[in-house]
């Protein structure tokens, strides 16, 4: 049976803020240091998430967003990928400039479009009759 058949959809104010409190977690070095592939695909697949509605493999997400990202944070994407993939070392431990950027400007990016998506569901909820929700 399919999880549409068993469970009510999540709210998207609910799915947006659980996305955003996961991309909070990331805010210094520290944070994902040891772990920049996994940090780095998971800001891919939150950022798709919140854009799309959806929920992607990394990889999958990680090919969408480097058609999307400026030219200077795609290599380190296009590295954890090919991490990820198998086809290439995973060493994003050395270019810590490059990850140091590429967390901040996608955290940026990310909550830029929850702030959007939570002011639209704000608005369609006063445009609803009261106790519906806008669901993803």
């Amino acid at each position: 049976m399919p999880a549409s058949e068993l469970f009510d959809p999540v709210p998207k104010e609910s799915f947006v803020k659980a996305l955003s409190d996961t991309a909070a977690q990331w805010n210094e070095e520290s944070d994902w240091q040891g772990d920049e592939r996994n940090v780095v695909l998971a800001l891919a697949r939150i950022w798709f998430s919140v854009s799309t509605g959806e929920i992607a493999r990394k990889d999958a997400a990680a090919s969408w967003l480097l058609e999307r990202l400026p030219h200077e944070h795609r290599a380190v994407l296009m590295v954890a990928l090919a991490a990820y993939l198998g086809t290439a070392r995973d060493d994003l431990a050395e270019p810590t400039e490059q990850v140091a950027s590429f967390v901040p400007y996608s955290k940026a990016m990310i909550e830029s479009i929850c702030h959007y998506i939570r002011h639209r569901c704000k608005r369609n909820r006063m445009a609803t009759p009261q106790g519906r929700t806008t669901s993803i």
